[in-house]
């Protein structure tokens, strides 16, 4: 991701900080001075890659058990 982008790792680190605190994307773009539409690319990358890591190929899948009489 880093290899072909135009901002600096360092722009892209605080846009990932942004990403963590739940700053929006538009509110990131006006800290950062950078595009909104930029800020929403790389905030909709971290969400694929997020998605990619939880239910991807490497998750467990435990099914559905009881314990208790409740399910979970």
């Amino acid at each position: 991701m880093l290899e072909f982008s135009r901002l600096s790792a360092h722009k892209i680190h605080r846009i990932i900080l942004c990403f963590c605190e739940d700053i929006t994307a538009c509110s990131a773009s006006q800290l950062l001075k950078i595009n909104r539409n930029t800020v929403s690319f790389y905030y909709n990358h971290f969400r694929n890659l997020i998605f990619q890591q939880s239910f991807g190929e490497n998750s467990r899948d435990f099914g559905v058990f009881e314990s208790d009489e409740s399910y979970f």
